[in-house]
């Protein structure tokens, strides 16, 4: 059953399901597969960008920092990948993907800057482009990914 994230949702999946998400400017969707003594778990975030005034590297780090170190632990990854919203990047957009890429240095990661879709297909994360899915559920922590 394919699950689709909302903005600001964070998803915990486990091997049967397929999970998906898409970025939005300046907004990025990320996906993380894990595989822990033969069990897999695909975990799921939609970044969204609520900070007002100037965006900096350092704001969208000290944001983003808490989620990834709460929700995206660096043992035991498969694979990560993460995209924004095509057609044009936004400044929000391309901190995210620098903290992202910096943060998951080492790790299978499949990221880009043109496409805006994300799904899992097996233990594999593939990018396309202009794919949209209706939203699945609205659980209470909708709000853990909303940068703010």
């Amino acid at each position: 059953m394919p699950v689709t994230v909302n903005v600001g949702e964070i998803l915990d999946c486990d091997q049967n399901d397929e999970i998906r998400t898409r970025g939005c400017d300046p907004c990025v969707g990320l996906i993380v597969i894990y595989v822990n003594a033969g069990n897999t778990t695909k975990r799921c975030a939609h970044f969204s960008v609520n900070i007002a005034g100037v965006l900096t590297q350092d704001r969208i780090n000290a944001a983003l920092n808490p989620i990834l170190d709460g929700h995206f632990p660096l043992a035991n990854i498969q694979a990560v990948g993460f995209t924004w919203g095509g057609g044009g990047v936004g400044m929000g957009s391309a901190f995210i993907c620098v903290r992202l890429q910096v943060y998951f240095v080492g790790q299978p990661i499949n990221w880009s800057a043109q496409n805006d879709s994300l799904t899992t297909n097996g233990g594999g994360i593939e990018l396309s482009n202009g794919r949209t899915w209706a939203w699945t559920n609205d659980p209470p922590l909708n709000g853990y990914a909303e940068l703010s």
